[in-house]
Formats: structure tokens, sequence, C-alpha cells
């Protein structure tokens, strides 16, 4: 597999180390789909949608238009991927917490209070 190969399947064009293409439903002049040969990924290469397309829906479109064989979850002892929705589920609870921070004055005095950080503000402080 090499970048060329990709962007003719994809009906997209090379630009850097990456594939830029037409992403799952987008129109054939659309470059919102960034594809990137890496050995080390499981499928061979990764992808990006700049539109914010499902990512899994994203690797689909890829394996299918090189024909590749789709994802198929295996029924053994690995752990099966989770959907986009269990994941920016899991990440909305993690991003959002509360704790109770305790602080000491000089004078050795203990300081308690509440302290909830929302998801906005996490992502601003990151």
């Amino acid at each position: 597999m090499d970048l060329r190969h990709v962007a003719h399947a994809l009906g997209g064009e090379v630009n850097g180390g990456q594939v830029l293409a037409p992403g799952p439903g987008h129109s054939a002049a659309d470059r919102s789909l960034s594809v990137k040969i890496d050995p080390k990924a499981p499928d061979g290469f990764v992808v990006n949608s700049f539109a914010g397309d499902d990512p899994i829906a994203c690797k689909d479109y890829v394996r299918g238009k090189l024909g590749l064989e789709g994802f198929k979850p295996t029924n053994g002892s690995r752990r099966q991927r989770a959907s986009i929705t269990e994941i920016n589920n899991l990440l909305a609870g993690a991003m959002s917490s509360a704790a109770t921070v305790e602080s000491k004055s000089a004078l050795g005095r203990t300081y308690r209070r509440d302290v909830s950080v929302h998801r906005e503000e996490q992502r601003a402080a990151l």
C-alpha cells in the first residue's frame, strides 16, 4: 500500500505525507478526510476527519475503498473496541469532575472547599 494507491482508490490526492480525500458521504471535491500510512497501526493506516466524521466509519470507508476486509469484532478474550458514542460518553464523564480541596494557612488552619471543574473549563486549561 502506498499513498498514490490510496489517493486513487479514495478519489483524493497526495499532499505532504498523507492523502486528502472525500470523507464518507461527501462530494468528490471534498478533502476533509486525511489518511496516513502507518505500519504500526492495526490496519496499516490512520485516519482523521476534519469534518468531524466518526473515525470508525472513516476507517471502515477507507477499508472498503482499498478492498480490505471490514472490521469484525472477535468473540474471543480480546476486548472489542468501543463505539464513538461510548467513547464520547466516557470522555464527557471524565472531563467533568468535582472534588474537595484542602489547604492549610500559615497558622496551620485547614480550609476545605468543594471544586467543580466543567468540561469547557478543562479544555481551556489544556
